[in-house]
């Protein structure tokens, strides 16, 4: 889990980037574009590549263990969300993005298959699941290569992910899951592995180094952003994602960062608020109408501020008690070990 890393800057780029993200999405709500706020997604991913690194390198981690972990992390609450929106949908319609679920929509979403929708958008029904889908079959990818001696783990992980981004490249698909799955942002993953492994052999950048890479990731975004220039996103985003998770663990493993409780909480609740932003913003926009209010600009810091305290109340709430409740289970059940049996060699 994440709050065993004890890394403080992880954790507060986590709430950062999910602030970020909330930013962009509400504001496109309010005619806002700042879009330079979907980087928080890139930081995610270089993020997750990192902590993947570090969990399997603490302690021996089979392979069934370590899916085991991921799904009880990630599935209980994207499909409690996935669930409720398709059920809003059926009985409200024309107020969720989608008015008229189809099955094969549910499922594929539930599943983590990239697909379009019956609109035509290429979304799940929880629209910023997509990454999800690109989180998922990372851990697969990375649960192949723990077969493998750990020695050789990160050249088989580097190879299988430039593959598949080469074979995009040069065998360009229209099919959903090949266009997906073949993507330049399997790189962030491995960008963050890479990270991590040099921040366990202490051999990331030196202070100087370290702020100056932050400094050109933020200045990156800000440029790509004002010039309108998204595109290629690893290009635009993606590159200065890693500068900046890079720099901020060199900066903490040199002079270390003070404690800051809001930002480790954001960090803790990252992934609720990541999730259930647009369901706030709903829940928010309907009580407006309810009393009469109106909703304009005014009102896009308010519904900012409330999505984030609904996503940290739907960390405590629902997803730390059932993902502590679920890892208790999976837990005591394993009499056998298989789970924890790690690689032999």
């Amino acid at each position: 889990m994440v709050n065993q890393l004890k890394i403080l800057s992880i954790q507060y780029l986590r709430g950062i980037s999910a602030l970020l993200v909330v930013f962009s999405h509400l504001g496109e709500i309010f005619g806002f574009r700042l879009y330079f706020g979907n980087t928080g997604v890139d930081i995610f991913f270089v993020i997750s590549g990192f902590i993947m690194w570090f969990v399997t390198r603490e302690k021996e981690t089979g392979i069934g263990n370590f899916l085991t972990k991921r799904i009880i992390r990630i599935v209980p609450l994207y499909w409690s969300v996935t669930t409720l929106v398709t059920v809003g949908a059926v009985l409200k319609p024309n107020l969720f993005p989608i008015d008229d679920p189809q099955i094969y929509h549910v499922v594929k979403s539930l599943l983590f298959i990239p697909h379009h929708m019956p609109n035509g958008n290429e979304n799940p029904i929880v629209g910023q699941g997509w990454t999800l889908n690109f989180e998922m079959f990372f851990y697969a990818i990375f649960s192949i290569t723990m077969a493998f001696s750990r020695s050789y783990q990160l050249n088989l992980l580097s190879l299988f992910l430039m593959s598949f981004v080469l074979l995009g490249v040069f065998v360009p698909s229209q099919n959903d899951f090949f266009k997906e799955f073949t993507s330049p942002l399997l790189l962030e993953f491995l960008a963050g592995a890479i990270i991590c492994r040099c921040w366990r052999s202490n051999k990331l950048l030196n202070l100087k180094l370290g702020y100056l890479a932050i400094g050109v990731g933020v200045s990156g975004v800000v440029v790509f952003y004002v010039s309108g220039f998204t595109e290629p996103r690893f290009l635009a985003r993606g590159i200065p994602a890693i500068l900046v998770v890079s720099g901020f663990l060199s900066v903490e493993r040199v002079r270390g960062v003070p404690y800051i409780k809001p930002l480790k909480t954001l960090g803790d609740a990252s992934y609720s608020i990541y999730l259930t932003h647009y369901l706030s913003w709903l829940v928010l926009s309907l009580a407006i109408q309810k009393f009469g209010g109106h909703i304009n600009n005014y009102v896009y810091i308010p519904t900012v501020l409330f999505a984030t305290i609904m996503g940290v109340c739907t960390y405590y709430v629902f997803e730390k008690p059932v993902t502590k409740y679920l890892s208790g289970i999976f837990s005591s059940s394993d009499k056998t070990g298989l789970l924890r049996q790690g690689s032999s060699s």
